[in-house]
């Protein structure tokens, strides 16, 4: 009897082992899509077709960079002035690729920025194995950032970051670290990695995905070589001193608004700005309900608290409609 107990006990422990490493596993490897595909997806679950915005942009300039280790090459796309006077540089969300960022590209093109759009690690063109909720990310978005500085001989501070969702995790993660940009735009971010994988795991799977987590992101720590609890915008937002913009839909379905909340409550507040909209859009798709109204709502935050910055000065005399 003793040897039975023994023998299920171990089952059930190799058992329970072997299931966190299997959704460790879809924790640290992106889906790995192109932009055929990205384009498909944008099409099926926002009706939109992203070459309506990549229509207004010019072809660019195809570019890749070296990561800090010198492990990874990341995939971007240069677009560049004539005249260049400011830049911003767009990181995209989780199983997508720089393409569904040309959403946002027009807003800075149009006044006058050059953009950079690029490839996070482990997704689109870019190489690398797997991801790291924004750690190894950040570092990536620093490099990005050099690269920038040398093509447009701008400084630090006439270049912006924006990001979105897994992009906007990185954004936030970065500018805690590192030289201080102009400015940093967060749309539909998650306060950090495990709550974001788990809040959309028991919607999957169930409640009782939540037992899995300590040994889930023990393996995901291992695997990476990072801290995965460390992949936390919340816990950096006090670091962060660069003027912040936190956006988020209330019907975001995907990663919980309150999320965006509790990272906009840990932010200086003298240098940050929180839009909780609703408008009832979708995850990452408040551009698409409400396009001149959140352009604007985009300049208006760069008017307040980036006077000085060289371009996309908001000129409107009419306020946007936002319901908060």
């Amino acid at each position: 009897m003793k040897k039975l107990l023994l023998g299920l006990v171990a089952l059930l422990l190799l058992s329970y082992i072997g299931l966190a490493y299997y959704f460790s596993s879809l924790v640290i490897h992106p889906p790995r899509r192109d932009n055929v595909e990205v384009r498909g997806l944008m099409q099926t679950r926002a009706g939109i077709d992203i070459h309506t915005y990549r229509d207004q942009m010019p072809s660019g300039e195809d570019f890749t960079v070296s990561t800090s280790d010198g492990e990874v090459e990341l995939a971007g796309t240069y677009f560049g002035q004539d005249t260049n006077r400011c830049a911003v540089i767009i990181a995209h969300g989780y199983g997508s690729t720089r393409i569904s960022m040309t959403k946002y590209a027009p807003i800075f093109f149009e006044c006058g920025c050059d953009v950079v759009l690029y490839d996070h690690r482990g997704h689109g063109e870019s190489g690398g194995e797997h991801g790291t909720g924004g750690v190894l990310e950040a570092e990536d978005l620093h490099s990005i950032t050099e690269w920038t500085e040398e093509r447009t001989q701008l400084s630090r501070q006439q270049i912006g970051w924006m990001g979105e969702s897994w992009g906007g995790s990185t954004v936030l993660q970065a500018g805690a670290t590192g030289d201080d940009v102009a400015f940093i735009i967060a749309e539909s971010s998650f306060q950090d990695w495990e709550s974001a994988v788990f809040e959309r795991a028991k919607r999957q799977y169930g409640n009782w995905i939540a037992y899995m987590k300590s040994a889930v992101f023990s393996l995901v720590s291992w695997r990476t070589g990072i801290d995965a609890w460390g992949s936390s915008p919340l816990s950096k937002a006090p670091d962060i001193s660069e003027p912040t913009l936190i956006l988020h839909s209330k019907s975001d379905a995907l990663t919980a608004s309150e999320q965006s909340v509790n990272i906009a409550a840990a932010l200086p507040a003298a240098t940050s700005k929180f839009h909780h909209l609703d408008w009832g859009s979708s995850h990452g798709n408040n551009i698409f309900t409400k396009p001149s109204d959140y352009r604007t709502l985009l300049l208006d935050f760069i008017t307040e608290f980036v006077p000085t910055w060289p371009g996309c000065q908001e000129e409107n005399e009419e306020d946007p409609e936002v319901v908060e």
